[in-house]
């Protein structure tokens, strides 16, 4: 348990302290949005609706994992959808399907709540958060 949740922690933190831009690090897909939600595919696209507190859904996979974020009224969720395929299932069963939310005033969206995965959750709550501080903890 101890070696996946540090080699987790690695690769999360390794994939977010990356020099390379968001949109060139990260593949991208989108369920149809509502008429009224910015319908964003890349992370500059939903962090330029979210700083404007814009209704706004992505889902991006990037290096530790698949996250939904979307945004509603200056309000962030982010859920962790889906590991990496080779976390062990005991990681999947405690990490996915977790969120947290964050609030911020409009033209205030910390970009490093997409970017990365511990930076910036000062603001926030959530079952995600918490699994995050936990996973610090052990390390």
């Amino acid at each position: 348990m101890k070696t996946s949740i540090f080699l987790l922690l690695i690769v999360l933190a390794v994939g977010a302290c990356s020099p390379q831009s968001v949109s060139d690090t990260l593949t991208e897909s989108q369920e149809p949005a509502a008429s009224a939600e910015q319908a964003c595919t890349t992370a500059a696209c939903f962090i330029s609706s979210a700083s404007a507190c814009e209704d706004s859904e992505v889902t991006l996979t990037q290096p530790g994992g698949t996250f939904t974020y979307s945004s509603t009224q200056c309000t962030l969720r982010k859920t962790l959808v889906a590991l990496d395929p080779s976390d062990s299932q005991e990681m999947k069963n405690s990490f996915e399907g977790k969120s947290l939310v964050c609030t911020y005033k409009q033209g205030a969206f910390d970009p490093r709540w997409v970017n990365t995965l511990f930076y910036g959750l000062e603001s926030c709550t959530g079952d995600l958060k918490e699994k995050l501080a936990w996973l610090l903890m052990l390390t």
